[in-house]
């Protein structure tokens, strides 16, 4: 449930599943959000991606922690991050290091390569340039 509301945006969803102080660390972006700064986030990236999936495939947990591989994908259908539109398929992998208290997420730390996924979406010159 956690992933489907991420995925949908739906941060009364999350609100339900977090704690009152949850915090997430994205190291790609190198930059940390609350529950409602990680929800304008979702905004911004659904503005340039559709079809977006973030389904795990593979889950640890120990103690108060939960760790996640999780790919995302998406259709980069709009202007993202400066990047106009090119229609094709984008994707990532992406590991969650959850840790939990009181049977809620209380903070997220994403490790994600933000070159390589926007690297995708960067016009065929640029991309030709990058190799």
């Amino acid at each position: 449930a956690y992933f489907a509301a991420i995925t949908a945006g739906d941060n009364a969803a999350l609100a339900g599943m977090v704690s009152e102080d949850f915090t997430i660390v994205h190291h790609g972006m190198n930059k940390t959000m609350t529950l409602a700064q990680a929800g304008e986030h979702m905004k911004m990236l659904s503005g340039g991606l559709t079809e977006m999936s973030l389904i795990p495939q593979k889950l640890w947990s120990a103690g108060d922690y939960v760790v996640a591989r999780v790919p995302f994908a998406a259709k980069h259908t709009g202007e993202l991050m400066g990047m106009p539109a090119t229609n094709k398929a984008v994707s990532t992998p992406v590991l969650m290091v959850m840790k939990m208290a009181g049977g809620k997420v209380a903070k997220v730390t994403e490790y994600i390569n933000i070159m390589h996924f926007a690297g995708q979406m960067a016009p065929p010159q640029q991309q030709q340039a990058a190799k």
